[in-house]
């Protein structure tokens, strides 16, 4: 948003805070955020931008389970609405929630897995109603 007018700026953060529900929280500063929600920050700074690829590196550590799913969940919504996604993470149940893993041990791939109906996976049992407005086309 470098370059851009603050008030256009200013939408576009709004914007994308309220895709990861987080309209709320606009005032707020990171120190008032639990690791959660500074996680989805980290997803608004990303998408504010509106890149062709989020690449998102252990996006759920030190994380519990159910926060943890909650960021898959917004990777999964995120994803099926076409946005391109390279996450990288050590949990397979997490990447199982993927359409693609590529798993990789020494700098090599040593297995492809396609996955043609893919979807929240492990975090189903997490997954809210109300995840899929966070997309809005």
């Amino acid at each position: 948003m470098r370059g851009g007018k603050k008030a256009l700026a200013y939408q576009k953060a709004k914007d994308s805070l309220t895709q990861v529900g987080l309209a709320d929280r606009i005032n707020n500063l990171p120190s008032q955020l639990s690791g959660d929600k500074q996680q989805r920050v980290s997803i608004t700074r990303a998408i504010s931008h509106g890149p062709k690829i989020i690449f998102a590196d252990e996006p759920t550590a030190n994380l519990d389970t159910e926060r943890s799913c909650e960021i898959i969940n917004i990777f999964t919504e995120l994803s099926l609405a076409g946005q391109t996604i390279i996450l990288v993470t050590h949990e397979m149940e997490y990447a199982e929630s993927a359409n693609r893993i590529l798993e990789i041990r020494d700098g090599l791939i040593i297995n492809e897995k396609i996955i043609s109906n893919h979807g929240p996976g492990i975090c189903k049992r997490y997954s809210k109603e109300s995840s899929a407005s966070f997309i809005k086309s």
